[in-house]
């Protein structure tokens, strides 16, 4: 990538900037299905592609209403932790096969505890239990056939910014974005209007930054132009209150 992040955002103004969020995750969201998906299909090209789509999204919700400053918290937390697991799976391919081994590991963490705690409809407990057992028990058989080691959980978010070159982001935001995440005094107690607008604007600005640093990195790492693709694409950094 011969251009810094920043060089493919503009600013712009008023309402437009909300349609312009939705424009943004479109594109994203296309670049995922189309451009990407013309490369050799292989696990890292699938991989790369999920996580482009994923961020893409996060920018088609985040523009429903991107002065809600909550909204636009979760938005960034996600876009940053997304932008963090595309750089994991790039690091290594084992971090990209563990990635995988994840997915029906989770399944499996989450149906487990569904039978510890029985949320299933007690009129038909024996039914769900062994429809919930057989699937827990496909993902085992699935997993010795193909073998390799079981899946390991991802480092911590502030490890894999240490690891990933994010560290001193981590830092400074990442706290400030899980305060308008969960309920806390910030967003609990009466509140500052012109420091809520002024939040959701770094909130707004920052996951644009890093959907689209994701989506820079994964094109070159599937040998495409990211200039030649980003470049036309409907980029904004901050909308003029």
């Amino acid at each position: 990538m011969t251009r810094k992040v920043e060089d493919y955002i503009r600013v712009v103004g008023g309402d437009r900037f909300k349609h312009l969020l939705a424009e943004e995750g479109q594109f994203l969201r296309k670049v995922a299905a189309t451009t990407m998906a013309q490369s050799k299909l292989t696990d890292l090209q699938f991989a790369l592609r999920t996580l482009v789509d994923r961020v893409g999204f996060e920018l088609e919700r985040l523009a429903i209403c991107p002065d809600d400053v909550e909204q636009a918290a979760r938005a960034v937390r996600n876009c940053l932790e997304t932008n963090l697991i595309g750089r994991y799976v790039l690091a290594s391919p084992q971090n990209l096969q563990n990635w995988f081994a994840l997915r029906p590991q989770e399944e499996v963490d989450i149906l487990s505890k569904v039978l510890q705690l029985h949320v299933v409809d007690e009129g038909n407990l024996d039914e769900a239990r062994h429809l919930i057992e057989s699937r827990i028990q496909q993902h085992s058989l699935l997993r010795k056939k193909h073998g390799g080691p079981p899946a390991v959980p991802l480092p911590r978010w502030a490890q894999l910014a240490r690891d990933h070159g994010l560290e001193n982001v981590y830092a400074s935001y990442y706290s400030l974005f899980s305060k308008y995440v969960h309920p806390s005094t910030m967003n609990v107690f009466p509140q500052d209007m012109e420091f809520v607008r002024t939040v959701t604007h770094l909130f707004t600005t920052r996951s644009q930054q890093y959907a689209v640093d994701l989506a820079a990195r994964s094109l070159e790492a599937l040998g495409i132009d990211a200039d030649a693709v980003l470049l036309s694409g409907p980029w904004v950094e901050s909308r003029v209150a």
